[in-house]
Formats: C-alpha cells, structure tokens, sequence
C-alpha cells in the first residue's frame, strides 16, 4: 500500500511538472491547453507496466521514493522560476531543495538531479544559452569534484562499485559494452511492455567486443543518432530533445562500468518519465482532429493497465512468479534457485530438489544452488544427503556463515549434538548477531540440562529480531525450566497474541494459571 501511494504520489508531480513546464517561455503553451497533455502523460506513466518492478517488488521503494522527491524537487524549481521576482519566490527553491535531499537520501539515482535542474534552466527558461551552458560545465565540473571527495568521506566502503568484479561473470568493460545494447532494450520495453516480455531477472548474452555478438556496434550507432537527433531538435523539438538526454542521462549511472547487475526494469522508473511527457505532447499536436488523438492515448492507457494488471497477477504466487522467470530465463541458475525456495516453501520438496539441480547443472559454480538442494533434502528429512550438500557449500565457500546453521539443524535431527555444537559456534562467529543459530544452541543446551545458558541464548534471539511464535515458544519454556513463572505467563500471550490458535501454548498457560503466579 505504501509503495502504491508513493507511486501514485509520483505521478502527481508528473502531472504538476508538465504543467509547469508547458508553462515556460520556451514552450508558452496556452493556458486552456495546459492540462490534457499532464493528466494523460501522468495516467500513462502510473498505468505502465515497465513500472511493476518498481511499485510490486517492496524493496524498490528506495528507487519510487527517490523519483517521487526526484519529480518533486524539479517541479518546485520549475515553479520557482515561473514566480518570478516575487518576495515569496525563493520558498519554492528552499523547498525543492529539501525535495532533492530527499531524494539522495532514498537512492543514488537521483544524484543527477542538479545536471537536470541545470539542463532544465537552459532549455525551458534560457533558449539554449552558449556563453550559461559553458558556465554550467565548469559549475557541474566542480560539483562533481567536491561529491566524490564527501562520498570518499562518507561511504562505509567507497569502492565498493568501482572493485574488481570477482563474483562476476564480466568484466567492466564487457557490462559497458553489453549496456549499449540493454539501454536500447529499455526502450524497446517502453514502447512495447508486453507481460511476456518482462522478467525479474532477465538474461542477456555478455557483449565480448563491438562485433560479438555485432547488436553491439549496431546499438551504439543508434544512441550516437539519438544524440546526434537531440542536439538537431533542440530548437524545434524542445521537449524531445530534453527528453532523449534525460532518457540516457538517467540511464547513464547504473548502465556504466559500475559493479552492478546487467540489466533490471526498475532503472527506467526515473529514464521514462519526460520520454512519455514528450510523446503524449508530440502525438496530441501532431494528430488531427484532436478527439482521435485524445481516443488512441486513452486505448493505450487501457491496454497497458491490463497488461500491468496481468503482470502483477504473475507476482501474486512465488512459484508462479519464479516458474515464469526461469521459463523466460532457462539458461541462468538464479531463477531456478528461487523458484526451489518457493517450491520448498509450498511443501513441494521433490519439485524444489529438481529446480535445484536444474540450477546447478546451468551453473556449478553458483554454490547457492546447492544450499538451495541441501535445504531441500533437509525439510525432506533425506538427512544424510543435506548434510553431504551442505558440507560440499563449505568446500567451495567456507565462510558461508547461514550453511552452518542449516548444518546444525541436520545434525540435531540425527541427534549429532557435538557436530551440531561445533557447526552453531562456527556460524555465530562468523555472524555473531545470527538469531536462528542462538535459538538451534539454545536448543541443544536445554537438551543438555544447561537452562540458564540456554535461557540467555533465546533471550539475546529475540532480541535481535527472532521473535516468531516458535521462539517465543522456546522461550517461554525456557523461562519454565529455569523457575521464572511470571515470564513465562507473560511469553506465553505473546505467542497467543502472534497465534491464537496454538493449542499448546493456551494449555501451558492455562496450566500455569492453575498453579498461581509466585516463582518459587
């Protein structure tokens, strides 16, 4: 729901900044006219399903909430400068830049919001500009000299993106090669945002050289005559030409030599938005008579909110979800290992152990492939097969801190106590703030006649973050076994307040009820 009104919030300030901007000097637009071209370009850009990614997937949030501050701040800038010499004026700039802290506090994307802030000024407010425009390159020169030394300052590891890319299966120059084609895939998805062509985790041949494969030179060659065509409509196309450089200027930070992911629909969010405040102008003006021109718009506008009704039908069900991002993807092990946590998730253990090896015949070297068939075989109950997969998890990456804890858990099941000890204490010391490995010694400590030890483990869990039903359980007893009946009443409501319809914990209760309230 959240993402949802930030989203729709976004296209609020679309719709505000297209009116403002139809309101330049440069484009002077009448005022009657001002308001048909805002409300359909905004309810094409809030219907689209390229967006999907951006509102469904929850943890994109920080991408929807720095284009909403992003649009925000652009639109009070663009209303400041309409106010003129006004004594009120310069609120609308205090406040759009608050907008724009905002907006680099939710995601680094927005930091190309002062080059467009500029960008704007010199299209919309100062008529292409030379002698402002050189001025603007030494300004933005030292703005950008003066970023990298507070991000030097700032970031907890500054080089994180710039590193070797030792996990990848490209170098940089290889993804700067390869975005040249995925930046004009963008586009193609854009204009064309079918729900079978869209995927979570798309796969993309790695472009070796300009000629391998050769949709490498050829996508070059279009973006130079995209460029070429914005700089040749800049007087006569003001609005297309803006929108073609904010098109791959946006684009241009996470489709660099960046240690990032090849290619995700989120990152045209931000890229898309003047490319549909431009054509929905451009196709209103050039379309006659305008009911027809209105009709076509307000089709795509239905079309595309079925088919973003339909993408999101797809998000609905993991298994649904991963199934139709591996079909679309066969070749790459990472949808097939989620779709094997999904399938394990439903119960569906055989069909999670085939996605699994699915995953590691496409890619043996991914080891979360054979995590994913471990787990399997573990809530499977094959125990000696899990335990031989995970072990062969710690051949390959022995500091894989989580494959400890579902080592243990094999281990207690066999009744392997020492094993299980000494895999937990191997997992909390690789990542001592692990709640489920607490809880696993915890266990094994209780079962050892160790309470207070154990008592102390389950508390410092949910402390952390581990207060599930299960653990709260766990803990209540604990607090049984060690004399603190008190606690253990008042443990015991909270796991029937998470789940009332725990028979076990209401009879525990019910039971100490009965036997009064002192801790002897």
């Amino acid at each position: 729901v959240i993402n949802i009104l930030i989203h729709a919030l976004s296209g609020f300030f679309l719709f505000l900044l297209t009116r403002a901007t139809l309101a330049t000097p440069a484009l002077a637009v009448v005022q009657g006219k001002r308001l048909l071209v805002p409300l359909l370009a905004a309810l094409l850009w809030l219907v689209h399903p390229l967006h999907t990614q951006s509102v469904t997937y929850i943890v994109q949030r920080m991408n929807s909430m720095a284009v909403m501050f992003y649009l925000a701040s652009l639109w009070l800038y663009a209303r400041g400068r309409l106010a003129g010499a006004s004594s009120r004026s310069w609120w609308w700039f205090v406040l759009a830049g608050a907008a724009a802290l905002l907006a680099f506090g939710s995601k680094e994307v927005a930091l190309t919001l002062p080059v467009f802030i500029a960008l704007y000024e010199i299209y919309f407010f100062r008529e292409l500009d030379r002698r402002w425009l050189r001025g603007l390159f030494i300004a933005l020169g030292i703005m950008a000299i003066c970023a990298f030394f507070v991000f030097l300052l700032v970031a907890d590891d500054p080089f994180r993106l710039f590193t070797v890319y030792d996990e990848r299966p490209f170098t940089p120059g290889e993804r700067m090669l390869t975005e040249l084609r995925v930046v004009l895939w963008y586009l193609g998805l854009l204009f064309f945002p079918h729900p079978g062509r869209l995927n979570l985790d798309h796969d993309i041949v790695v472009s070796q050289s300009l000629l391998s494969p050769p949709t490498t030179l050829l996508s070059l060659g279009g973006i130079i005559l995209l460029m070429i065509l914005a700089v040749v409509l800049a007087r006569k196309q003001r609005l297309l030409s803006f929108a073609l450089f904010w098109y791959f200027g946006n684009l241009l930070m996470e489709s660099s030599f960046l240690n990032l992911e090849l290619i995700f629909e989120h990152r045209t969010y931000l890229p898309s938005v003047f490319v549909v405040i431009a054509l929905v102008s451009l196709w209103l003006q050039q379309i006659r008579p305008r009911w027809l021109s209105v009709a076509c718009v307000v089709l795509v506008i239905a079309l595309f909110a079925g088919w973003t009704m339909e993408r999101n039908r797809v998000w609905q069900d993991p298994v649904v979800f991963w199934g139709d991002s591996a079909a679309k993807a066969p070749r790459k092990a990472r949808p097939f290992i989620n779709l094997s946590v999904a399938y394990r998730e439903r119960g569906d253990y055989p069909q999670a152990i085939a996605a699994a090896q699915t995953a590691i015949r496409l890619d043996s070297r991914f080891v979360n492939g054979f995590f994913a068939l471990g787990s399997a075989y573990l809530e499977q109950g094959n125990l000696d097969l899990a335990i031989a997969t995970f072990q062969e998890v710690l051949r390959r990456m022995p500091d894989y801190a989580d494959v400890y804890n579902a080592l243990a858990s094999a281990y207690l099941r066999k009744g392997m106590l020492r094993e299980a000890d000494a895999a937990l204490r191997e997992n909390l010391r690789l990542d001592p703030d692990n709640f489920r490995a607490l809880v696993n010694l915890a266990s094994i400590k209780s079962y050892q006649g160790r309470d207070r030890e154990a008592l102390a483990d389950l508390q410092r869990a949910v402390e952390l973050g581990g207060g599930s039903p299960d653990v709260l359980f766990n803990l209540a007893v604990a607090y049984v076994r060690s004399g603190d009946r008190v606690r253990a009443k008042e443990t015991y409501r909270q796991v029937l307040e998470m789940n009332p319809a725990d028979l076990q914990a209401r009879q525990n209760l019910e039971l100490l009820q009965q036997q009064g309230t002192h801790s002897p």
